[in-house]
């Protein structure tokens, strides 16, 4: 379809002195059928983070037709994720927005992983609807995983007593508490001088997110070490986390001196039970 206009348009001066005259061509066509449509576009379709992170896509969502529409909004995501949508500098969160005729608005889709979520690629689909039909638009998320470690014993305990130049040995359990796996950990103490700390294995190998290994520990005092409280942190370090623990170690008198000053105490009793019986006597 389509229609010409002819105009003339005139202009003269108040005396009629000046004239002048031009004439207007307005051609007038159908808007072709087919046109109308909604899309919805983003700039960044893949995001990548540790598991402790939120991830928030940018959608621009557009509304070319001749009619106001009301948008509902929909976030497909793995078990366990969350989705969330609203609009751009904004923090409500909603479900559907009102988008004008031959407009657009930007829309925030933001996705938080599980806790216990792993390192790998996460598939999204961002869902937009209205009378004129839906669109959807697919995204991706690459998950680089955290690294946690914890060091501890199996009961808590963190003494121990022991004494002079003799062997203690301890169990430590070392979990790692992150999403990503921990290639190789190693451990290390940081102990008076003179003393000996050994680790079996010395190194943990291929420790999986929330996976154990325990390793026993043990520790031969120096022979000259004293009688008292003495500290050693133990330090379990892997490729981007560490963990700390420190023992405090209780060094008590040689058993063998022990008996001995039980064995004097005893002659010194025998002794002056002697003595006044003899004496009794006179």
């Amino acid at each position: 379809f389509r229609r010409v206009l002819f105009r003339s348009v005139q202009a003269r001066t108040p005396d009629g002195a000046l004239t002048d005259a031009t004439q207007l061509t307005v051609t007038v066509r159908e808007k072709p059928r087919g046109r109308e449509r909604i899309s919805m576009e983003t700039t960044i379709p893949e995001l990548r983070g540790p598991s402790d992170d939120k991830f928030v896509f940018s959608l621009e969502v557009r509304n070319d037709t001749e009619q106001d529409a009301v948008f509902n909004f929909k976030g497909i995501a793995p078990p366990g994720w969350e989705t969330s949508f609203k609009p751009a500098y904004e923090q409500k969160q909603i479900a559907s927005l009102q988008i004008n005729a031959n407009s657009s608005k930007t829309v925030e889709m933001q996705v938080t992983p599980p806790y216990n979520a792993k390192a790998g690629e996460y598939e999204f689909r961002a869902e937009a609807s209205s009378p004129k039909g839906r669109v959807e638009k697919d995204l991706k998320v690459i998950i680089t995983g955290t690294y946690g470690l914890k060091a501890g014993t199996p009961s808590g305990l963190l003494s121990l007593v022991t004494e002079k130049g003799r062997k203690a040995t301890v169990s430590i359990v070392v979990q790692n508490r992150g999403s990503a796996p921990q290639g190789e950990v190693t451990l290390q103490a940081f102990k008076p001088e003179n003393w000996e700390v050994k680790f079996e294995p010395e190194k943990i190998k291929n420790l999986e997110p929330g996976a154990f290994k325990q390793v026993e520990m043990s520790l031969t005092p120096g022979p000259q070490a004293l009688v008292g409280d003495y500290s050693v942190n133990v330090q379990a370090q892997g490729e981007k986390a560490s963990s700390d623990v420190e023992f405090r170690i209780t060094i008590k008198a040689d058993t063998t001196w022990g008996w001995v000053g039980v064995g004097l105490i005893v002659l010194v009793i025998a002794g002056l039970a002697t003595v006044f019986k003899v004496l009794g006597r006179r």
